[in-house]
């Protein structure tokens, strides 16, 4: 019987709230449907972290 490992998110100095901020946010995919200013239909890009679950592992981890 092998031991659990507690490198995972839960316990990663990268977990904010559910998302990871090991690097700069992220393009989101798809873009976000919005209005122009002018009430033209566009994409918006917006970006994003990624959301993680807790017990999530990346192989990034660094204790907290």
């Amino acid at each position: 019987m092998h031991e659990k490992s507690n490198q995972n998110c839960k316990n990663c100095r990268f977990l904010f709230k559910d998302e990871c901020r090991r690097y700069a946010p992220r393009l989101a995919i798809p873009p976000v449907p919005g209005l122009s200013k002018y009430g033209a239909f566009k994409q918006r890009k917006a970006v994003a972290w990624p959301r993680v679950e807790l017990d999530d592992w990346c192989g990034e981890f660094q204790e907290k």
